[in-house]
């Protein structure tokens, strides 16, 4: 996958902004939202060339992802035809919380599904192997340095394999541990939960997936179980 690239005006700003922060600061992500909840008053022509330019890379980082991943979640795989700010989020694989210095860092960026990014997923949960205590720390760029498939770095399918019933989702099955990782950080067993509320006569599937099936239905906390049974790590 091509890494987003800059205008010149974009990458002077972002330079800047690299300069300007150490590691674990928060970053100005939403600073062209906050700048609209600002008072007429207080908007100065400085603010409002601020807020223009983040509201620009902004958009030019998920137009490009976008097409890049064939307006597929970077996790989950599932795609969306669609431009719906709901349906699509502007990912930080390592989050811009904890290192907002790679906020505007290209390979650290991708678009993902609410889902697979929110507080049942992936969120600010760590991705790297070793996190740097440095203040101005490189962003990592081998596949060696992240728990989770980095769609930059690694092959998807060499980690998952996704099994489809009937055109929908059935389960993301492990082929590494990187790939069970993901499934657990991602929150990809939300789609093995789903079948869980059906019978298994409506699954024509294989006998394995039946059975873990039956056991959800009883006992939902078996992620442990589920990583096990489907990885080949």
């Amino acid at each position: 996958m091509k890494a987003v690239k800059y205008n010149k005006e974009q990458e002077a700003f972002v330079d800047n902004f690299r300069k300007s922060l150490s590691s674990h600061d928060k970053g100005i992500w939403g600073y062209d939202y906050e700048f609209e909840t600002l008072h007429a008053s207080a908007k100065t022509d400085e603010l409002k060339s601020k807020a223009s330019i983040i509201r620009e890379i902004k958009s030019s980082i998920k137009e490009h992802y976008l097409v890049q991943q064939d307006f597929k979640c970077a996790y989950c795989k599932q795609k969306n035809l669609t431009l719906n700010k709901k349906t699509w989020e502007t990912e930080h694989i390592v989050d811009k919380h904890s290192h907002g210095i790679f906020t505007f860092e290209p390979l650290n960026l991708c678009i993902s599904c609410p889902d697979c990014n929110g507080a049942d997923g992936k969120g600010t949960k760590q991705v790297l192997v070793k996190p740097s205590k440095a203040k101005k720390p490189r962003y990592p760029k081998s596949s060696a340095s992240f728990k989770i498939i980095h769609p930059h770095f690694d092959e998807y399918d060499e980690h998952i394999e996704i099994q489809n019933q009937n055109g929908n989702v059935l389960v993301f099955k492990p082929l590494s541990k990187k790939g069970r990782e993901t499934v657990e950080i991602c929150g990809l067993l939300r789609f093995c939960y789903k079948y869980s509320n059906y019978s298994t006569e409506n699954i024509s599937d294989t006998d394995e997936v039946s059975e873990i099936v039956n056991k959800l239905k009883s006992n939902p906390e078996l992620l442990t179980e589920v990583l096990r049974r489907y990885s080949q790590a």
